[in-house]
Order: C-alpha cells, then sequence, then structure tokens
C-alpha cells in the first residue's frame, strides 16, 4: 500500500485526552483518501496523523499530502541523525521540517525536557518568522500551523515557545553564544544555511558549535538550503566534504512534479516551472547548479561565452597581478592577467580567508617578477602597498571609491565584447561575474555576496585595456550611463542596463 512504511508508531506522551490524539499517533497515515472509502477524501482535523490533525499544507490553491520524496526524508530522519538536504525552491521542506519537529515533541520522549535549536541566516527576522509560522494563527495566515490556538504552544515569544516540556528557540545564525549554551538540544534545524552570507570562519564556528553536542545530548541536527549564489561556506562544504557524518539529500525541481497517486496533484503547477524556467536564477534555485548566474552586471551567457580552456602558463604578453586585500568579512583575492593579441587571459586566481597580511606580502613579491612587477592594490589597504615597498616593489594604489563605476563599466563591456577569456578551473571567479548584481550607486552589490576576485577581474580589466575620452558602450556613449548629480555609474533598476544594448547579436536573453 502507498506509504505504508511511515506507520510510525510513537508513545503517546500528550494522549491525555485534552486533544483527543490517540495513542498510536503516526506523522503520515499514508493516505489521502480512506482506505475504507476511496470516495471519501479525509480532512483536515481527523486524528489519523498529525499532518491530517493539524491541516495539510494549502500551496497555489491546492491541498497537498505528503509526496514520495517527503515520505523518503521522513524515512531518512528515522534513521540519521545528520541530515543535509539541498533542494529545489518550493519543496516545501522548511515547513515539512517544523511539522516533523512539532510532531516529535509532542510525541517522542527523547524531546522530553529537551531544547529544540531553529537557526536561521543573520537576520533576525528570519528567525522570527520561523516562530510565527509554528504558532501563529491562521486567522492571520492560512499557512501559519496555529499551535497557540490549539492549546499545543505555550510562554510564546517573538522568538520561542514551548510544547509541554520542549522549549523552542529560534535565533539567527551570528548567535553562536545562545547555541554553546544549551543545557540539553535535541534537534537544530539550520534552514538556508546557503545563505548565511558571513566570515567563513564564523560559518565553520556555527556548524561546531552544534556538531560539539555529538557526544552529548546527541540531537538531530539538518541542514537545509537552496545552492548558494557562491560555491562556498559551511552548506558547501557539507556537500563535498567526504567522507562525510552526514545523510546527504538533493531534491531538484522534478521532484516537485511528480503526481501524488491519490490526490492527482504535484507540488509544482506546471506552468509555474515553465516560467520559471525563463529565468537565469532556474539553474540555482531548481536545478541545484550552485551560483547558477542571475546578476544584471555580467549576464551569465555572455560569461560562458568567453569561459574556454587554454594555456595557463605566462607568455611574452602584457602582464599584471591585482590585490583586494581582506576586510572585514571579505576575502584575499589576487588575480593575475595577461593580454595577448588584445585579448585579456586570466591566469591566476586567488583567494584566502583572513590570511596573515605579512605572509600575503611575501607571496605578492615572489609572484611580482612574473608579472613585469606590474601590481595594483586596493588603496583601502594601504599597509599592503607599504610592505611591498620595503620589498622594493612599487605597487600602485587605485581609489576604488572614485574608480568603481568606470572599471565596473569597461569591466562589462569587455566580457560583452569578449576582450576577456577566462579558463574553467577558475569557478570561484566565474561564479562571481555570473551573481554579481548593481546596487543603488550602480556598484557591484557586496551585501549579498562576496566578490573579492571580482574586484581584482575590474581592477586588471581596467588596467590592460586601453581607455580613451568619449569611450563607447556597445553602441551607447558613455555619458548616457552618467548620474551626472552623484558621479556615479548607475544600476539597470534606474536606468538602461548595459546589457540591456545588443545583445541579440551575442546570445544575450534580455
Amino acid at each position: 500500500m502507498y506509504y505504508r512504511n511511515l506507520q510510525l508508531q510513537t508513545n503517546g506522551i500528550i494522549s491525555d485526552g485534552r486533544l483527543g490524539i490517540p495513542s498510536s499517533f503516526p506523522f503520515w497515515c499514508g493516505h489521502y483518501l480512506d482506505p475504507n472509502d476511496k470516495n471519501r477524501v479525509i480532512q483536515d482535523g481527523e486524528p489519523c496523523c498529525y499532518n491530517h490533525w493539524l491541516g495539510l499544507p494549502n500551496r497555489w490553491d491546492r491541498r497537498h499530502p505528503m509526496y514520495q520524496y517527503e515520505v523518503d526524508l521522513a524515512e531518512d530522519m528515522k534513521r540519521h541523525r545528520k541530515i543535509f538536504v539541498e533542494k529545489a525552491a518550493g519543496l516545501g521542506i522548511t515547513e515539512f521540517v517544523l511539522r516533523w519537529l512539532e510532531w516529535m515533541a509532542m510525541t517522542s520522549a527523547e524531546f522530553q525536557n529537551a531544547q529544540v535549536a531553529l537557526i536561521s541566516g543573520p537576520n533576525r527576522n528570519l528567525a522570527k518568522d520561523l516562530i510565527a509560522r509554528m504558532t501563529g494563527p491562521k486567522e492571520v495566515n492560512n499557512d501559519f500551523h496555529d499551535l497557540g490556538t490549539k492549546g499545543i504552544a505555550y510562554d510564546i515569544t517573538d522568538y520561542g515557545f514551548k510544547i509541554g516540556t520542549v522549549r523552542f528557540d529560534a535565533m539567527p545564525s551570528d548567535n553562536i553564544d545562545a547555541v554553546r549554551s544549551m543545557p540539553n538540544p535535541k534537534a537544530f534545524f539550520i534552514d538556508e544555511a546557503a545563505f548565511f552570507l558571513m566570515q567563513a570562519s564564523k560559518e565553520i564556528q556555527v556548524r561546531q558549535a552544534i556538531e560539539h553536542y555529538d557526544l552529548k545530548s546527541k540531537p538531530w541536527i539538518i541542514w537545509v538550503s537552496t545552492p548558494g549564489y557562491l560555491p562556498e561556506g559551511v552548506f558547501y562544504q557539507i556537500k563535498t566534504e567526504e567522507p562525510s557524518k552526514y545523510r546527504k539529500i538533493s531534491l531538484d525541481y522534478r521532484e516537485g512534479l511528480v503526481t501524488h497517486p491519490e490526490s492527482f496533484t504535484t507540488i509544482y503547477p506546471v506552468e509555474m516551472v515553465d516560467e520559471a524556467k525563463k529565468s537565469p536564477a532556474f539553474a540555482r534555485e531548481y536545478m541545484l547548479i550552485w551560483g547558477g548566474g542571475q546578476g544584471n552586471i555580467f549576464h551569465w551567457k555572455l560569461v560562458d561565452e568567453v569561459t574556454e580552456e587554454y594555456d595557463l602558463r605566462l607568455g611574452n604578453g602584457q602582464k599584471g597581478l591585482y590585490v583586494d586585500p581582506a576586510y572585514g568579512t571579505s576575502k584575499f583575492a589576487i588575480l593575475g592577467l595577461e593580454k595577448i593579441n588584445g585579448i585579456i587571459y586570466v591566469k591566476e586566481a586567488l583567494q584566502f580567508d583572513r590570511p596573515d597580511p605579512t605572509a600575503m606580502i611575501d607571496l605578492i613579491s615572489q609572484k611580482a617578477p612574473s608579472y613585469s612587477n606590474r601590481i595594483k592594490v586596493d588603496s583601502a589597504r594601504p599597509e599592503i602597498v607599504t610592505g611591498l615597498a620595503g620589498k622594493n616593489i612599487r605597487a600602485q594604489e587605485v581609489p576604488f571609491n572614485k574608480e568603481l563605476s568606470n572599471m565596473t563599466a569597461k569591466a562589462a563591456e569587455a566580457v560583452k565584447n569578449k576582450k576577456v577569456r577566462i579558463h574553467p578551473v577558475f569557478h570561484d571567479l566565474i561564479s562571481q561575474l555570473k551573481a554579481a548584481e548593481f546596487n543603488e550607486k550602480g556598484h557591484p552589490d557586496k551585501k549579498k555576496l562576496t566578490f573579492d576576485l571580482g574586484d581584482t577581474f575590474l581592477m586588471g580589466v581596467d588596467d590592460l585595456t586601453i581607455s580613451s575620452e568619449g569611450h563607447v558602450l556597445g553602441g551607447i556613449p558613455r555619458s548616457s550611463f552618467q548620474d551626472n548629480s552623484r558621479g556615479s555609474f548607475l544600476s539597470g533598476r534606474q536606468h538602461p542596463n548595459i546589457l540591456d544594448y545588443d545583445l541579440g547579436n551575442s546570445g544575450g536573453l534580455f
């Protein structure tokens, strides 16, 4: 029988007659239709299982049973305590995990007198939203679980509540101290973990703070996310590490198109998927391709067109080494370029997470002779230039605040006109270029992603491209993109994006 393997038996801790829930209370009964009357749909509120009792999820004006990928996930969570789920957007995995945690708090003896941590990104509102979804009344939002009104949740605040003796707390990912101070955590749910946008060492600290409970309370640790803008961070680390202690599950958009045999529904409407395929973000959000381009500075297809294999050895062309030192949560990036027959080739692309500045100065000084001692450094870190001067290397400072608009425009034009080449081994640089978006000043938006190699690319292309007065961008004069009141290159949100022009002959989609 369909879903028979999910008839889970519980010890009925909350079966005190108050809720009318039987002692055998499975997470999912395995049916959308009444097994004794196939003409009758099981209604919300019936106590055959937790999901029906709570009410099946509604999305796109459809009532959804548990689909096979969710049944399989429930079985995995029954057998494994460390779960990694890389999923397409909109599959309902966050909803599934929240429901599973509620059910375990209500029915599992192991969860009693324990804590459940819901960890989101650094934005506290995201943590607050998880609590609201579980406890809030359906009168406010039909997606809310209504546990407060049902009398299940109590001691409700913006960031926590209790079910029986189980405490739920939602916390942002940068609150590591709160994670470390939990006396008896039984589950950690880390949601959208690819979008923490924290310094790499901080993300690792979050993972370490969670996993150090392995030998203490033996908690469930559940990481869930769609792929990130860049192939980096702790979620990507878990994805790629082997061997791994995690049960790894990948769910792309095709799972959402499988029809349930009783409800005859799919989690995605087909027309929605057809529309989503038109977006450059489809590769990342639905096909699980990390860094799948969706930026508006360097169109992803144009970046693909300048990506090819070539000899990475330095030749007799014009060369330069470009440095973006680490600052705050950024990385230390070094890019080596060589211009041959009018084409700029990326010869090396390195980035380091919070390295020792002295070690970086030594590394740059070692590479400098190979690049004809042509070194340019972001002026935000003058000590790097000073350190290189101590080794008899004269590096030039680049004032990013003044030059960034023109550098961005020139680099975008060079990619569009195929005046650069990027070897596929430099996947970090490729991903950063594809994901880069304009901010309100017309500069690369660094709040959403790291762009350190991207900055060195802007610097290097600007340096090796011969510019002249009245330079033209894709047939449009540079002055067409200048905001004279602010002196900056504007974003496509306020003025036409430079990529909106002349893409018909270059395979662009805009």
